[in-house]
């Protein structure tokens, strides 16, 4: 594993509308998903050979064990995109996780303006890209054709 990014922040800040926004996006150019919408929604996407997780619940430290066994269950992945909080067990969980992988934790802060979560999952896309692939002016390309 290369990548890990928690969207964090307290509740009600808008971290799964804009975590589901970025479904939206990643769907638009993975070569193939899979999404499960419950009460809250985890998606694995493949792109250009890279395996990415992306889940939007994150409230507890029980949550965040979920979502790791989530991201486990996929085979060979590269990036994991989940929420959490900003302090606490779901902190705790996901440092020693990215310890355990040795892979990149990246804390993005979602502040409590839920106009910007557009731009934020934008912003995330981006991420996600540069960490799966040196070159991803072509795909962000692919993802502007399909619109």
């Amino acid at each position: 594993m290369d990548l890990i990014i928690a969207l964090c922040g307290i509740k009600n800040v808008g971290k799964t509308t804009t975590l589901n926004k970025l479904i939206d996006l990643l769907s638009l150019i993975a070569d193939s998903y899979g999404i499960v919408r419950l009460r809250e929604t985890r998606a694995s996407f493949t792109i250009r050979g890279k395996k990415i997780a992306v889940c939007t619940p994150g409230d507890t430290k029980d949550i965040i064990k979920d979502n790791i066994s989530y991201f486990l269950d996929i085979d060979e992945y590269d990036v994991f995109v989940t929420a959490s909080h900003t302090r606490g067990g779901t902190v705790e969980e996901l440092e020693s996780f990215a310890k355990k992988k040795n892979a990149k934790l990246i804390w993005i802060d979602k502040e409590d303006d839920k106009s910007k979560n557009p731009v934020i999952a934008a912003g995330l896309l981006g991420l996600i890209l540069q960490g799966i692939n040196k070159d991803f002016r072509n795909i962000l390309l692919k993802c502007e054709e399909a619109e």
